[in-house]
């Protein structure tokens, strides 16, 4: 079972934002590496060394963001999991059945999930929804999947939803 292109189009637009994120991060954490290996080659002679231990922290913050932005990014790729997305989509009584618990719904078929992420999972009028919530302090995230796939990146619109 795979999902329907539009839903999969849906998700590269958040996946697409995750890798900017990384990659605007990697250029901030270079610049500041840089920017310690000089304090540090001229300790004797700079004006502040104690602002290198602020640097580090700093880049440990960037370095830990882009863990978050990898591991959100290794979710949207995994196969099982939008295999598991599209049987939900697929087979009303699987989806009915998940309401009651998402994430163990989804460890049942061996997808672990952040222990930081929620779901929340309901069926309104034969439509899946599903509200999943990423509470991380450098890369929360609040997406949407059903239906129609998964809800626009911010500042773009929501799709109006075809007729079935």
């Amino acid at each position: 079972m795979v999902l329907p292109p539009s839903h999969l189009d849906t998700l590269a637009q958040h996946m697409n934002l995750h890798r900017q994120r990384i990659a605007q991060l990697r250029q901030l954490l270079d610049k500041l590496n840089q920017q310690i290996a000089r304090r540090q080659a001229s300790q004797g002679s700079d004006p502040k060394p104690e602002g290198i231990p602020g640097l580090v922290a700093e880049a440990e913050l960037y370095e830990r963001e882009i863990r978050s932005h990898e591991k959100l990014l290794a979710l949207g790729q995994d196969e099982h999991l939008l295999n598991t997305l599209s049987e939900l989509l697929d087979n009303p009584k699987l989806a009915q059945a998940a309401t009651r618990d998402p994430r163990g719904y989804a460890r049942d078929r061996g997808i672990e999930l952040p222990t930081n992420m929620n779901l929340t999972m309901s069926i309104r009028n034969g439509r899946i929804e599903i509200l999943i919530a990423y509470y991380d302090e450098l890369a929360p995230f609040l997406i949407t999947w059903n239906n129609d796939g998964f809800s626009p990146p911010p500042g773009q619109h929501e799709p109006t939803p075809q007729p079935a």
